[in-house]
């Protein structure tokens, strides 16, 4: 199996994603909204949008991004997928949310309080709650491409 290959079809739903505009995807890749239609996903893309929390989503398919105009892509909104994910093992049970890597999974930092109170220090802990895409369906190990992922509803 690759990234993008779905696992279980449990509470499967796809759906049909209109992407940004000139924008491609790549199979196996976190989605999120971005500005005029979905794009690979990142901490800074969904930090900049979090007023309006848009839902993540997983390509089912690679879509070569068109000169002009938008395309469409098939996506996993509910089920169990491989997503790419960055290097470091995964554990079954481990919650995984996107990184910096553009359309990548990693383990998902604990929010931790800080001392005393510095508005952007609780705002960055708060803000990582939002990252979360779902919960490891299998151990990945540190050197595999993708992990398997049940993706959060």
């Amino acid at each position: 199996m690759v990234a993008g290959d779905v696992i279980k079809t449990f509470r499967f739903r796809k759906e049909t994603l209109t992407l940004k505009t000139t924008t491609g995807c790549t199979k196996g890749y976190v989605l999120y909204y971005d500005t005029d239609g979905f794009n690979h996903a990142t901490q800074t893309l969904v930090k900049a949008d979090l007023a309006k929390a848009w839902k993540f989503y997983v390509a089912t398919a690679t879509v070569v991004a068109p000169e002009a105009g938008q395309s469409t892509a098939d996506a996993l909104a509910e089920g169990v997928i491989e997503i790419s994910k960055v290097v470091g093992a995964l554990k079954k049970g481990q919650r995984v949310g996107v990184t910096s890597t553009a359309g990548k999974v990693g383990a998902l930092a604990k929010p931790d309080a800080c001392v005393s109170y510095v508005e952007a220090v609780l705002q960055a802990n708060l803000d990582a709650l939002s990252y979360e895409v779902g919960e490891v369906y299998a151990d990945a190990a540190s050197g595999d491409d993708a992990a398997k992922v049940i993706l959060k509803h």
